[in-house]
């Protein structure tokens, strides 16, 4: 990834008109380097969120916390808006996972998108309606 002092020696040595004109260009031609992760505001979220527990890079921690780079997870993706509203009712874990009431929808999208885009690298979208309907059923996927 660039660093922004190499962009501002940039624009220094060609001029501004031309540096931003090229920057642009490059920005737009090589996004992936200029934004890493397919969903930004998602690898924010479960940074915050979720990363204490199952770890930056997804792992999780051996059978304290489930990894979030597992097929099943990925094959099942609609139950992990129900376990980051309601959290986890699963009596034979020792660490239940605590709801997280005040996480909107949007968010919860948002990380479900980064979960499955940048950690997992799987190209699927999950659309806010999507999350709504799943929430809604909530009651009938966690136990």
């Amino acid at each position: 990834m660039i660093s922004l002092t190499i962009l501002i020696d940039f624009y220094m040595n060609m001029g501004y008109r031309k540096g931003f004109i090229i920057t642009v260009l490059f920005c737009y031609l090589g996004l992936s380097q200029c934004y890493p992760t397919k969903y930004p505001y998602g690898q924010r979220l479960y940074e915050n969120l979720c990363a204490d527990c199952h770890m930056e890079d997804g792992s999780g921690l051996t059978s304290l916390y489930p990894s979030m780079k597992t097929e099943s997870l990925i094959e099942n993706y609609e139950i992990i808006p129900c376990y980051i509203r309601s959290g986890s009712k699963d009596s034979t874990k020792v660490l239940k996972m605590l709801p997280m009431k005040n996480v909107s929808e949007a968010e919860i999208t948002n990380i479900i998108n980064y979960i499955l885009n940048d950690l997992n690298k799987v190209d699927v979208t999950v659309g806010i309606q999507e999350i709504k309907q799943l929430l809604s059923d909530c009651h009938l996927i966690v136990q």
